[in-house]
């Protein structure tokens, strides 16, 4: 069942953004409803997460967060949401992570540990990401944003380890100036 949903997903979401959502809608449905689990989803989605294109890993991981924004706030329990933030983490330079992301910070099971992971992975991925369009960057700002904003203490760990020279970087970015590093 699931894996069939998965497939039509991808199918879809380039042609049919409307009836993409509404799969997605659908899957969410059913994990309410307890007739899939999230464990299943996310099998579901394992030939195309690991599949060669860039953009097929990006409707596989846009599928996962299309279902992550239709479940009520209070679904998901801390656990999977914990196993979320880390697949998220590690598909972050995939499309669609980056929201997954903001929509796990949003919940109120969100922890502070989870929020370091999230800032972790930016900064590791930070060149993948610095290659992004300006909006796709700019997502990934409002991400940051947001959390230094609901983890305050999160934001405090996360802050002494973030170095110096990725405050510049940051700042280069933003202006859109090229690093020493990227400009010979």
């Amino acid at each position: 069942m699931a894996s069939s949903d998965t497939r039509d997903y991808i199918l879809a979401v380039e042609s049919n953004k409307d009836g993409a959502l509404q799969i997605a809608q659908d899957t969410a449905k059913k994990l309410q409803a307890r007739q899939t689990t999230l464990i299943e989803v996310v099998q579901s989605l394992g030939e195309y997460i690991n599949d060669e294109d860039d953009k097929i890993r990006a409707r596989a991981v846009s599928y996962l967060t299309a279902i992550i924004s239709s479940l009520p706030p209070t679904f998901l329990s801390r656990q999977q949401i914990d196993v979320l933030c880390d697949f998220l983490c590690a598909r972050i330079e995939d499309g669609g992570a980056i929201e997954g992301l903001s929509n796990l910070q949003s919940l109120d099971r969100f922890t502070n540990n989870m929020a370091q992971a999230v800032v972790k992975a930016v900064i590791d991925h930070f060149s993948d990401l610095q290659s992004r369009t300006q909006g796709a960057r700019y997502k990934v700002l409002q991400l940051l944003n947001e959390m230094m904003q609901n983890h305050r203490k999160g934001k405090q760990i996360a802050s002494a380890t973030w170095e110096i020279s990725r405050w510049w970087e940051l700042q280069q970015w933003l202006e859109g100036r090229k690093t020493p590093e990227t400009s010979c």
